[in-house]
């Protein structure tokens, strides 16, 4: 079992166990190695019956005729968490190729990783539709370069970083729009 467990029922998600690292989710800074499990629930239900199984507190609670829900995440918290599980994933605003301070960060955490893993590629990847338009095509291209060029800066040679434009449908969970995939020693 994970060390923080959530529970999504019709876009909304309720911290069902980790109370104990409830700041640390809600301002990002979660000790390391921690690890956060999104469960999906079929009714609301589903989410009660988890929360009772797994908090003490909650089904004392409960037997003494007390009844309540779990602390339920924000929606940009949940999305924040979503994007982390994906790997790298570096937003740019719409029609932009900027980077900024967040994009800096994933940045920042990719070049540790390789610099920890210097035997393996870089795939800087992004998702367009079929027959996307050119204008639409080149702010992805700018955006892959702003990528790649900020690798390289930071002394990750270039040999090891590949571009590669993928079909919007072959992305891992999560929007493409405005996305750019750093994919450390993945196909």
């Amino acid at each position: 079992m994970a060390d923080i467990t959530l529970a999504e029922f019709d876009g909304q998600v309720w911290l069902i166990a980790g109370e104990d690292y409830l700041d640390g989710l809600l301002s990002n800074r979660l000790p390391e190695g921690k690890t956060i499990e999104i469960i999906p629930c079929a009714m609301r239900s589903d989410v009660h019956e988890m929360w009772l199984q797994n908090s003490p507190e909650a089904e004392a609670d409960e037997a003494n005729g007390i009844s309540g829900m779990p602390w339920q995440i924000h929606p940009n918290i949940v999305a924040r968490i979503k994007r982390a599980a994906l790997g790298f994933v570096v937003q740019f605003s719409a029609w932009s190729a900027l980077l900024d301070k967040d994009a800096e960060r994933v940045i920042a955490s990719a070049v540790a990783e390789l610099r920890e893993k210097p035997d393996v590629e870089v795939v800087v990847v992004c998702y367009d539709e079929p027959g996307t338009s050119a204008a639409v095509a080149a702010i992805s291209d700018v955006r892959m370069q702003m990528v790649a060029d900020r690798l390289i800066t930071e002394q990750v040679a270039e040999s090891r970083i590949r571009r590669e434009r993928r079909d919007k449908s072959k992305a891992t969970e999560g929007s493409t729009e405005n996305r750019v995939d750093i994919m450390v020693g993945s196909p």
